[in-house]
């Protein structure tokens, strides 16, 4: 079963999966770009971007990271609360709702 918590934003393309059975589990504000892929048993923590087209599997994203690219080619970027709130304000942002 995927354990999903709140503010998972997900585009079109975007696929969550299971490898050999496990799913994996999200934090929150998770912000998923079109045909980025995570599939099996990753923990994926809070305040995290995939980029278009990024693909994991079976790995662990820590809090506060862009992910980028897919098998040995992933970068996982480090960013500060500062940039993560700037690139995704429009995807969270209450206010305007």
């Amino acid at each position: 079963m995927l354990n999903i918590l709140i503010f998972l934003a997900l585009a079109k393309g975007v696929q969550l999966g299971n490898n050999r059975g496990i799913y994996p589990r999200f934090g929150e504000h998770v912000s998923m770009m079109s045909g980025s892929k995570v599939l099996g048993n990753c923990c994926v923590g809070d305040h995290v971007i995939f980029a278009a087209n990024s693909y994991i599997i079976d790995q662990d994203i820590p809090p506060y990271s862009i992910v980028f690219g897919s098998g040995r080619n992933t970068v996982i970027q480090h960013i500060s609360s500062d940039k993560f709130n700037e690139l995704t304000r429009s995807v969270f942002d209450e206010s305007d709702k």
